[in-house]
Parts: C-alpha cells; structure tokens; sequence
C-alpha cells in the first residue's frame, strides 16, 4: 500500500492474512489497512544482488517493494524471489567462468 506521495505504509500478503483469507463471516469488518503489515521487509534501489538474496534468506517473502530510500519509503518496484535468485546463480556462474579464463 502507497500514500498519496507514493510512500510505501504498508503490504499485505497471504501469510498476513492467513486466518481472514478464507473465514468470510468477517469480511465487511476486513480492510487493507486492518491486515497490512505497517513495516514491511524492503529493498533499497541502491542494494546489491547480495544484499537482496539476504533479505530472501532470512525473511521468507516471496516478493518484496524496492524503494528508493529508507527515508522517503518512495516505492517503485518490486522484487521477485525467483528471479532475484536466477540473476544469483546467473551471477556466480560468470564469477567462476573468469576464474577458470572461459569468459
């Protein structure tokens, strides 16, 4: 979820709404802003490949917003755990392509 200045406040996922997903007798009571989670795990535009398989690693999401600082919270995208990993092992696969002189 984004303000009006586009400032990431918040997101929600399926583990987030894990209980309300599927118990309907509830549903006028269930907004965004109810489930979302006020703080969520982000990437900054700036962080490395490492830094994001970190982030995979230790938090579990699936997808995760990239803004553009930690300050401003500006949202503009969004990283997926598969590819984020793809271009890892795209990665390290080159790093040992040079040090075997193949590339």
């Amino acid at each position: 979820m984004v303000d009006e200045k586009g400032a990431l406040v918040g997101t929600i996922t399926f583990s987030d709404l894990h209980e309300a997903a599927f118990d309907t007798c509830h549903d006028a009571e269930w907004t965004a802003i109810n489930v979302a989670r006020e703080h969520p795990v982000v990437l900054k535009r700036d962080d490395d490949l490492e830094t994001a398989v970190k982030v995979y690693g230790s938090t579990g999401e699936v997808h995760v917003p990239i803004v553009e600082d930690g300050t401003s919270m500006i949202m503009c995208g969004v990283a997926h755990e598969h590819e984020v990993m793809l271009a890892y092992h795209r990665a390290l696969d080159q790093a040992r392509a040079e040090e075997r002189g193949e590339a």
